[in-house]
Order: structure tokens, then sequence, then C-alpha cells
């Protein structure tokens, strides 16, 4: 009868977590993210996580019914060393994820009450664990946002976390950004304007003291981050900045440390691309770059502020030609010109030959 109600709980934890699960990904959406699990892997690689100790892979909220990501990210902890266990051959593994919610583990990093439900596992000492918090597909773009974390059974302490976030365009004349000059930088600063405005214009957020920062996914390399902090030099509330990696690490500061914030600010930059408007050899290309920050503002009771902030910005980028490579992509691009010319050159002769016919002695 024991063995009976088991199985059903088990049954039943199945059904709950395949309403988590999603149809399988489409090839691009997998491209983004097998990207993602790699960042993910070259962080694990320099992560302070135990290489002897075993460690186990619990399943994705988010995922495929196949278990893509969790597969992936198995071979990413082989990959740099980690000692991979397959849980689900634990007696007790089924057991024990029929007694965790799914929404417990779809909200938090695993806290040490929940931790400790594990601690009856008879071979892993760790876990590894995520939660793909977004793989959206529009006309344009892929995103893909992956929270990965590590803990420690034994000792109930969070080890490692990080967001591992990939943008890929499907359409040819939209270019990814990677680099921002300076002339972009300055442009894009209206994301910072615009999410001011927004947040003086809130009621709900006024309820808030103190607002943990977590970076945004997707962003290049922190610049979009820093303009989110200057959007909070007019604002009621202080942003505080701990280094916080994930919105995981943060919800539990929240709920464990509420002196350090009673909020927590988190987004990603969805958008960072350029388009060609104007292009041309000989001088240069012209390009309209945009830029698009989905923003919001979540405290232990839900979210109180969100927002998409849009930056647009010309860019001009000039061709590396020489004086003489300039005027030979010009003929190249006028070969009418280059007819006329040769129609000239060669009347020119004729009519030489003409005039020296005329003046030889008879």
């Amino acid at each position: 009868m024991k063995r009976s109600m088991q199985r059903w709980m088990v049954a039943a934890w199945l059904v709950g977590a395949a309403s988590a699960f999603a149809a399988e990904f489409t090839d691009e959406v997998r491209q983004a993210i097998q990207q993602a699990v790699g960042e993910a892997q070259a962080a694990m690689a320099g992560a302070p996580i135990p290489k002897a100790a075993p460690i186990a892979v619990l399943p994705v909220p988010g995922d495929t019914a196949s278990r893509y990501v969790e597969n992936l990210l198995k071979n990413a902890g082989s990959a740099v060393g980690l000692n991979v266990v397959e849980g689900k051959t634990d007696p007790l593994w089924e057991e024990i994820l029929t007694e965790i919610e799914w929404s417990e583990r779809k909200a938090d990093i695993l806290d040490p009450a929940t931790l400790a439900k594990f601690g009856r596992l008879q071979g892993a000492k760790l876990l590894l664990y995520a939660f793909l918090r977004e793989a959206s597909v529009t006309r344009e773009r892929v995103f893909v946002e992956l929270e990965v974390h590590a803990s420690s059974i034994e000792t109930k302490q969070h080890i490692w976390g990080g967001t591992f976030a990939k943008r890929i365009y499907l359409v040819p004349e939209l270019t990814g950004l990677v680099n921002l000059d300076a002339t972009l930088r300055a442009a894009l600063r209206q994301v910072s304007d615009q999410g001011a405005e927004s947040l003086s214009a809130s009621k709900k957020i006024k309820s808030v003291r103190k607002v943990l920062l977590v970076p945004l996914a997707g962003d290049t390399d922190g610049y979009v981050t820093g303009l989110v902090k200057d959007m909070f030099r007019a604002s009621p509330a202080a942003l505080v900045d701990k280094d916080v990696q994930t919105l995981g690490q943060a919800r539990l500061i929240l709920r464990d440390q509420p002196q350090v914030a009673d909020g927590v600010l988190r987004g990603a930059v969805r958008d960072l691309y350029r388009r060609i408007q104007r292009a041309s050899d000989l001088t240069g290309t012209n390009y309209e770059a945009r830029v698009a920050v989905q923003i919001e503002i979540q405290t232990l009771d839900g979210i109180v502020w969100s927002d998409t902030l849009e930056a647009r910005a010309e860019h001009f980028i000039a061709a590396p030609h020489t004086v003489i490579e300039k005027v030979w992509l010009w003929l190249k691009g006028h070969p009418i010109y280059v007819l006329y010319a040769l129609a000239v050159l060669i009347a020119l002769i004729v009519l030489r030959m003409l005039l020296a016919a005329t003046r030889r002695p008879r």
C-alpha cells in the first residue's frame, strides 16, 4: 500500500512538473540555450564548487519533456571536472522530489529547509539547479535567460549562482551589438531619462525604501545596468548594490535580511541591435541602433513597478579606404563615367592621328 501511494505521489509530481515543461524548443531557441549554457559552463569552471563531491542536477522549470536544458547542464558540469552523478538512480530521489512543491523551486534558490530534505540522498552531496526564466521568440529575434545555482546539501549553503542570457537575431538586416562606441553610449542615455521619469510617476514605488540591484540579463558590458543606476538619482527609493548576481539570491535576501532591502530591481536587455539605413562603399554606412530594456521592481508581495524602455540612435561608420581606393570605388560605382572617359580618350587619339596625317609633307 505504501509503495503504491509513493508511486501515486511520484506520478502527481510528474504531472505538476510537466505543467512547467515547454514544448520541444525550435532550432533557434536550442542554439541560444546552448550558448547560454556555454557561458554558464565557463563560469562554473572558475566557481568555488568542490570538484570531488558528487553533484546531482535537478529538473529545470521551463525545460522540455525531454529535459533538454537539464542534460546540457549535466554535460557542462562534467566538462569542467565536476563529479556529476545521476540523481534519479538514488532510491530516495523521486520520493524527495514529491516533498518539494514546484512553486518552491520556481521562486527562490534552495533555502536550508529545502536542502535538508535532500539530506537523505545516499550519493549526492551537492545540487546543481537552474531556472529557464525566459525562452521567447519573435519575428526578429530569440531571447533566452537562464539562471544557474549550486548549493551544498551537507552545509545547507548556497555556493554559486549566475544569470546567463543570449539574443540571436533571425533577420539578416539586424546585427546584434557587442561593442558600443562613445556616440552610441551617449545616445542610449535616453533609457536612463525615460526610467527616471517613469519611476517618479509611479505611486506604488513610494512604498519601497531600499531596492536591491540585480544586474540586467543580456547587458553587453554592464553599461545599460549603469544607466539603470542613474534612474534612481531622483527617486525616493535608495538603490542598494550588494554584488548580487541572480534574482534567486536577491529574493533570499529580501526574505531573510529585510533590513538590507525591501525590493528587488531586475530586468533584461531584450534588444540591442543596429539596422543599415544607407550604405556606401565610398563613404561608409549609416545605421539606426535600438535598445529595448524591460525592468521591474518586485517585493515579496509581487511586482510594484514595471516598464519597457526604448531608445534609438543614428550611427555612422566611415569606410576605411585610402584616396586611391576611394577613387577606384567611385569609378566602380559609376561605370557610365568610365565609358565617357574612354570615349573621350579614343576621340582624342583619333583626332591626334588625323592631325598628324594632315601635317605630313606631300
